[in-house]
């Protein structure tokens, strides 16, 4: 209902993660591209590899954001 009126450009659906849960794949038909969040901590590239396999081929992988990195402190910014 809000998509008809707002005509948004971009819509971002912040859905479960990908392999512990079916409804990434249920929803699939409603979004044309995947931007992944990546546990810094616990998420392999085998991982990253398998959501894209079931995502499938005409789904692209607009990007990846980083989240819980290792070894950031933060000390290395200054302003």
């Amino acid at each position: 209902e809000m998509e008809r009126p707002l005509t948004p450009d971009v819509m971002l659906f912040d859905l479960p993660p990908a392999l512990a849960h079916d409804d990434v794949m249920a929803f699939r038909d409603n979004f044309d591209g995947a931007l992944l969040v990546i546990d810094g901590t616990a998420t392999t590239g085998s991982q990253v590899r398998e959501v894209m396999r079931r995502l499938g081929d005409d789904c692209p992988l607009l990007g990846v954001v980083l989240n819980k990195a290792e070894d950031a402190t933060g000390e290395e910014y200054g302003y």
